[in-house]
């Protein structure tokens, strides 16, 4: 008080709640369905539609393109909530690459422990490899020894930011 008598000087009062657009984008959506082991997964389609038009399929494991519906669920691919930088990361590979590129990988965390949680999203997908992606990312990025993307043992390399762990059936990207 003596410094400054508004420093003890409080307004709790504080501004109203934007309300949220009507259409969200990746990385920005929003479920008021409680996540848990059995429980109703939101639908990705916004995010499979934005790298389905940019000719990246989103496959699962072992069930061909099946979306996740339940949490739990095994063989499936979901891309809900992954954050922008990952979506805008795959598709500027697949631009700069020319050649195919699919997910196989994403957000559902049960299956993938780098990938995040019910809570929180991060810029990680699995890439199936193929000869020409595999080809670019070895020619074009920098052998790298980084710890916190994979697998320690894996062959690892940057390109534009992004860390590919190559683990030998796929490559694991943190973006």
């Amino acid at each position: 008080n003596s410094i400054n008598p508004k420093l003890v000087q409080f307004n709790l009062m504080l501004p109203p709640v934007a309300t949220l657009p009507s259409q969200v984008t990746p990385g920005a959506q929003a479920t008021t369905t409680p996540i848990v082991k059995g429980g109703n997964w939101p639908d990705d389609a916004a995010t499979r539609s934005i790298f389905n038009n940019a000719g990246i399929p989103v496959v699962g494991t072992s069930s061909g393109s099946k979306p996740c519906t339940t949490v739990g669920q095994i063989g499936c691919t979901s891309v809900y909530n992954l954050p922008s930088a990952a979506v805008n990361g795959v598709i500027a590979l697949k631009n700069a690459c020319g050649c195919s590129v699919t997910v196989t990988g994403g957000t559902e965390y049960w299956e993938h422990r780098s990938h995040g949680s019910a809570t929180r999203f991060v810029p990680i997908v699995d890439l199936d490899d193929n000869p020409a992606l595999d080809k670019y990312i070895k020619n074009t990025g920098v052998r790298a020894d980084n710890r916190n993307c994979g697998p320690v043992s894996a062959p690892k390399y940057t390109l534009k930011g992004a860390v590919y762990a190559d683990e030998g059936n796929h490559w694991h990207v943190c973006y």
